[in-house]
């Protein structure tokens, strides 16, 4: 086994990073369809409101009606207090949010250019090393090995 079989397959980090790009996307596309469905249900209980007669109030079904009232009346309350408590924060949170540096387009690539570096090192491993001596024998007469040894040294300097 050698030390390349220990390593991480490159883009897990990556795969994590647009599986959490995905899911913060798809709970702001949730919670932005929430308020718009508490927007309607508002706009509803309040459309509700303008209908009750106010001689409710003096007429003898008024205990019996008033809580129910009261509860509509609550309900609007709590429906406008959520709207605008969530909306700000999902604004925040969309706004911080670069669609610009979306993961899904940057690492599209990053699988593919993996199994070309396996299909090179398989083809690395496969090689015989008495014959690459042989070739390095051969080539140090004609001056490529300067070459060679220069590649190394800037690879080594990166």
């Amino acid at each position: 086994m050698s030390n390349f079989d220990d390593k991480t397959a490159p883009g897990t980090a990556f795969n994590g990073i647009k599986s959490e790009h995905d899911y913060l996307n798809s709970f702001l596309e949730m919670v932005t369809e929430k308020i718009a469905f508490d927007e309607m249900h508002l706009n509803n209980l309040k459309f509700l409101k303008k209908t009750w007669n106010p001689n409710w109030t003096n007429s003898r079904i008024w205990p019996l009606i008033s809580p129910l009232l009261n509860y509509f009346r609550e309900e609007i309350s709590r429906v406008e207090r959520s709207i605008a408590e969530t909306s700000p924060r999902i604004k925040e949170l969309i706004a911080s949010s670069l669609p610009e540096l979306d993961p899904a387009d940057i690492f599209d690539k990053l699988a593919p250019m993996y199994e070309k570096e396996q299909e090179a090192l398989k083809t690395v491993r496969k090689m015989d090393p008495d014959s690459i001596g042989l070739w390095r024998e051969r080539t140090e007469s004609s001056g490529e090995t300067q070459l060679l040894d220069l590649g190394k040294g800037l690879a080594q300097g990166i």
